[in-house]
């Protein structure tokens, strides 16, 4: 398993790629990748983002690079990731479902926290 201290280490930066489609989410991670941002993220939100994580994915292991899916709300989306083969997950919110799942899955997961509780239970 990957921490998040290797995936932002170097550079504590992640290009967000939401909505872009396949080609489009290629051309972005490449320069991302060419200008030294290495954390790559696509949201999960429809069948063609899947595609391009899919994308991203077979790319980045081609150059070492990992990336990440985002906007990850259910334990079915985690499983999709990690189908996919995402490295890492970030969630807009806390739900220890998800988080579960993740964990489960063996594939680092990056909560949304608001509050001190939030945190401490994160």
């Amino acid at each position: 398993m990957t921490d998040f201290e290797t995936i932002f280490g170097r550079v504590p930066v992640m290009a967000i790629l939401r909505g872009m489609g396949v080609e489009r989410s290629a051309e972005l991670s490449t320069t991302a990748w060419n200008l030294g941002i290495d954390s790559v993220e696509v949201p999960l939100q429809t069948d063609e983002d899947e595609r391009a994580l899919r994308e991203l994915v077979r790319l980045g292991a081609e150059r070492g690079k990992l990336v990440g899916a985002g906007t990850i709300v259910s334990a079915e989306q985690v499983a999709q990731a990690q189908a996919a083969g995402a490295a890492y997950l970030v969630s807009p919110g806390l739900d220890p479902v998800v988080v579960r799942a993740a964990q489960d899955a063996g594939i680092p997961i990056l909560p949304g926290v608001a509050t001190p509780t939030e945190v401490q239970l994160a």
